[in-house]
Order: structure tokens, then sequence, then C-alpha cells
């Protein structure tokens, strides 16, 4: 998740845009093959994840709050 997170997150000048959608297209992959049970339990994760971020006091991580909310959808996990 947190590799996932930062991959997703950092910017050109920290690493190369043709690796990163490489290794998310492997996370998706990956993912694919998960069971139902195990989505669920990483969909939950990302819940809690972003849970955390918003009891933070300020500044939050808002772009990296978003990522995990969106996490199920955007990585295939889930029809949200």
């Amino acid at each position: 998740m947190e590799t996932a997170a930062f991959i997703e997150l950092s910017g050109e000048d920290v690493i190369d845009p043709d690796a990163s959608v490489q290794a998310l297209e492997y996370i998706v992959f990956s993912l694919g093959e998960a069971s139902d049970e195990e989505k669920k339990a990483l969909i939950g994760y990302c819940r809690e994840k972003a849970a955390a971020i918003a009891a933070q006091p300020a500044p939050r991580d808002e772009e990296r709050r978003e990522f995990y909310l969106r996490f199920g959808e955007d990585f295939g996990l889930s029809e949200e």
C-alpha cells in the first residue's frame, strides 16, 4: 500500500513516469488475483488509513488521504 501511494503521488523528479506506470500496472494485475475476502480486507485497511490521516491535526496530507479513499476503485478492487 505504501509503495503504491509513493509511486502514485511522487512527481517525475522522483520516479520515472514510465517506470511508475509499469509498477502500478503490475500492482493492479497482482491485486486482480486476490480473493474477494482479501480485496475487502485491503479496502478496509485503506479506509482506516484515510480516517487516520483525517484525524491528524493540520496540516494533513489530503492527497494521500484521497489516494486511500479511491484505492479500491482506482485499482480495480471495487465498483464504488
